[in-house]
């Protein structure tokens, strides 16, 4: 704290003496400098002052000084206070919120490990949710069965990943349907979609249609500095995952063998991450101001690729689980959030699918991987070492994925074994 405060107010005193106008034109004080006579003694004329305020570096400086300070205290009365004020307030709020997120979680895991006792009759949903739990945090039969699971997903629905599959037919892979049963696994290969309230009208919930997402924020991907690290980072966590399947697929074929496929799906994990929305970008609402029908979405774009010409078909699919096909038509509005994604995507879809066999491979090669790098936090040790961010335990992982599949069950759990019986009828 003291090397903090000795910093900053070096920084601000000579900020201070030398461009004074840049700090009063910044904001109000609740300070007259001048009746406590400590204005600096040099003379500044107010163009050099203004000319000042525009330097990158002074700006930032005054900014941190503003946001930090507590201008409702007198600093002859309490000078730390006044100094340190704004940025103590911070710091408390920051652990507060960490505070209430830890209590929260501590209830939400008794309920889910039936600690408390059910203040009701024990619902079916409320037994499937327990279930999944318990299987996700059962941590002896994760080690025994290691990769089996992913293994018997991407058979069962990607008809087995190229990469690790003997025999593996591209005449056989059916890359819509294929989207559809990954994205029932939150696993959303080229694109993603949503629902979510319309910020023009929030009594009415829209379809958003937006980018795959990345494993890295935006923002490191279009860092030309650091994109070379990424790729080989990349290149080394796809290496390690299918050194581990071909073990638990029993097959001896070594990996290197596999370094093109893996380069190549590496390159088009970044290509089309690179188009994603940055952290900025994604905290304007505007972004949800871009609204189409789907025939104009279709038109505005001029599609070429089979899999976005059927985009209207490919939304009925999904939303069929929820017996809600019926209400997706070329007239229904869509948000697209991310409007320059749309082309890139298309574009690197007509390449793999003027390839034919070959393309179809290499599709079915990028969804395995995606599918198979959004299960790795919920596979063995050795799967989940691949994983650099690794820090949450197992429980919280566990917590989050009850939270994602039931939310609905979840919710009815807590109210009716958390909230008070006098408060239920008002939250029903």
């Amino acid at each position: 704290m003291l090397k903090f405060i000795v910093r900053f107010y070096v920084s601000v005193g000579l900020l201070a003496m030398k461009w004074p106008s840049c700090i009063s034109r910044t904001a109000s004080y609740s300070v007259d400098i001048q009746a406590n006579n400590a204005h600096p003694s040099h003379s500044s004329s107010p163009d050099k002052d203004a000319a000042a305020c525009q330097i990158p570096d002074y700006k930032e400086i005054a900014a941190k000084f503003l946001s930090r300070i507590d201008t409702s205290v007198n600093p002859c009365n309490d000078f730390y206070q006044f100094s340190c004020g704004k940025w103590i307030k911070a710091q408390e709020d920051e652990a507060s919120d960490a505070l209430k997120l830890n209590r929260t979680r501590a209830i939400l895991t008794k309920l889910l490990k039936g600690d408390v006792k059910p203040a009701g009759p024990v619902f079916e949903a409320e037994k499937k949710m327990k279930d999944l739990y318990k299987q996700c945090i059962n941590i002896v039969e994760i080690e025994k069965l290691r990769g089996t699971p992913i293994i018997k997903i991407l058979n069962d629905f990607n008809g087995g990943w190229p990469m690790i599959t003997p025999g593996w037919d591209a005449s056989k892979f059916n890359v819509f349907d294929v989207l559809i049963e990954n994205l029932f696994f939150g696993n959303d290969c080229f694109f993603s979609v949503k629902i979510a309230w319309d910020v023009e009208q929030p009594n009415i919930n829209r379809v958003i249609l937006d980018t795959m997402t990345p494993f890295v924020a935006t923002e490191l991907l279009l860092d030309d500095d650091v994109a070379g690290i990424l790729a080989q980072s990349y290149f080394n966590g796809i290496t390690n995952a299918t050194k581990l399947l071909l073990r638990d697929n029993k097959q001896l074929q070594s990996v290197t063998k596999l370094w093109p496929d893996i380069s190549d799906i590496a390159e088009m994990e970044l290509f089309l991450g690179k188009e994603t929305l940055t952290a900025v970008e994604k905290s304007s609402d505007t972004i949800y101001l871009n609204k189409f029908t789907l025939k104009a979405f279709k038109n505005h774009y001029k599609f070429k690729s089979a899999i976005l010409r059927n985009i209207t078909k490919y939304l009925r699919a999904y939303f069929a689980v929820a017996n809600r096909s019926a209400a997706i038509t070329d007239d229904t509005i869509v948000i697209v959030p991310t409007l320059r994604y749309w082309n890139k995507l298309d574009d690197k879809l007509v390449e793999l699918e003027n390839q034919g066999a070959e393309g179809r491979r290499r599709m079915a090669n990028y969804i395995g991987f995606k599918l198979i790098f959004s299960v790795l936090p919920y596979l063995s040790k050795d799967y989940r070492d691949i994983v650099e961010d690794w820090s949450i335990n197992i429980e919280d992982k566990c917590m989050d994925v009850v939270k994602i599949n039931m939310p609905l069950a979840l919710s009815t759990l807590c109210v009716r074994d958390i909230v008070p019986k006098d408060l239920k009828k008002k939250i029903s």
